[in-house]
């Protein structure tokens, strides 16, 4: 009987954005000739289909594997073996679904201001049991930029829904950015985005994003890269922007509030002559995904119930189990599944490791 007992490489997976970056994930891949383009996202064991629209692959976002010597999508291996990849207790509470998504992200300009939508909205409007809660872990920041590295999250104290509504509508950028915090960012700065909160990205900024499954955005800018101009329909989701900034939370707090709440400080969970097993992401915060970063210097033993996500972001060594050992190096995405039991990580390596809920909403 054919199973699936041990750990699959996924091929490289980029999907087209409105905005530019990507070199740091060229760079991070070992690509010759690292450059920013329109493919500023890596898309890591994705079961989601990017949301581009026409003139795109109806497959984007789904990430690949080979297996048995077959190129297959991860949602068809899925679909093949559910109890060996997501595991019994998964699939009783979310059916075949990872429940999840994770990507590298590279920005060399600043995102558009958005917000994404909860369960509630999703449900009501797109026909989803899932929203677009969010959490960034910040990898690395770019050094050449005009200004220090930073990110928008949520209102500052004073700011009006009628007041945010009649910028957006006059595309009164800086009053737009003038609502929400600026917060500089640096390497090993992690933070939770809330659906409804609204935010953005800064211009240098790479960074791992664990997110709910879906690619379901409002942006209330409407301009992109290189003098690209999007349509009502495209910002607001085909639902109108009036009905799409019903999505956002109208709340405006103090910095030392917003940070209180959305800034994780990470901790450590494990520490052995082999490395040691970092929380980076608590479910109980984030409340539909959680994240630990592996830090392995020599042999570092492993044994999580349930499938994860793994990227190597640094080094290199082998992954080790009952199926015997696969070579590992920077730039890997590795879609560990729930029949895999305990494994060993071997060599001198940083992996992040991104987990999905363990209970439904």
């Amino acid at each position: 009987m054919r199973r699936i007992n041990s750990p699959l490489k996924c091929l490289p997976n980029r999907v087209w954005r409105s905005y530019l970056g990507g070199r740091l994930i060229d760079d991070l891949r070992g690509e010759p000739n690292p450059k920013d383009g329109n493919y500023p996202e890596e898309w890591a064991a994705s079961i989601t289909r990017a949301i581009n629209g026409p003139g795109h692959p109806p497959d984007e976002g789904l990430s690949k594997v080979i297996w048995e010597g077959e190129r297959i999508t991860l949602l068809d291996l899925i679909r093949r073996f559910p109890q060996d990849m997501l595991g019994e207790e998964h699939l009783s509470r979310f059916g075949e679904t990872t429940a999840l998504l994770v990507k590298l992200l590279d920005s060399a300009e600043r995102l558009q201001i958005q917000a994404h939508p909860d369960k509630s909205f999703a449900r009501k409007y797109l026909n989803s049991d899932y929203g677009k809660t969010e959490s960034w872990i910040i990898l690395r920041v770019r050094e050449d930029m005009p200004e220090p590295p930073y990110i928008l999250l949520g209102f500052k104290p004073g700011v009006s829904e009628e007041g945010f509504r009649e910028a957006v509508m006059k595309q009164d950028v800086p009053a737009m950015e003038g609502c929400l915090h600026k917060l500089l960012v640096q390497p090993g700065d992690v933070y939770l985005v809330k659906s409804r909160v609204p935010h953005a990205i800064g211009p240098g900024v790479f960074m791992v994003e664990v997110q709910e499954p879906t690619d379901f955005v409002v942006l209330v800018e409407r301009r992109g890269s290189g003098g690209m101009v999007l349509t009502e329909e495209e910002c607001s989701m085909g639902l109108g922007m009036e009905t799409a900034l019903k999505l956002i939370e109208y709340e405006g707090i103090s910095e030392e509030e917003l940070k209180e709440r959305y800034k994780l400080v990470p901790r450590v969970m494990e520490e052995n002559p082999g490395g040691r097993v970092i929380k980076l992401i608590d479910e109980e915060k984030a409340g539909c995904f959680s994240a630990e970063g592996f830090e392995v210097k020599g042999n570092l033993s492993v044994m999580r119930k349930t499938f994860y996500t793994g990227l190597v972001l640094e080094g290199g060594g082998v992954i080790r189990g009952d199926f015997g050992s696969l070579p590992l190096r920077r730039g890997d995405c590795l879609f560990i599944p729930a029949s895999l039991g305990e494994h060993e990580y071997s060599g001198r390596m940083n992996i992040i490791a991104c987990y999905p809920p363990t209970r439904a909403e």
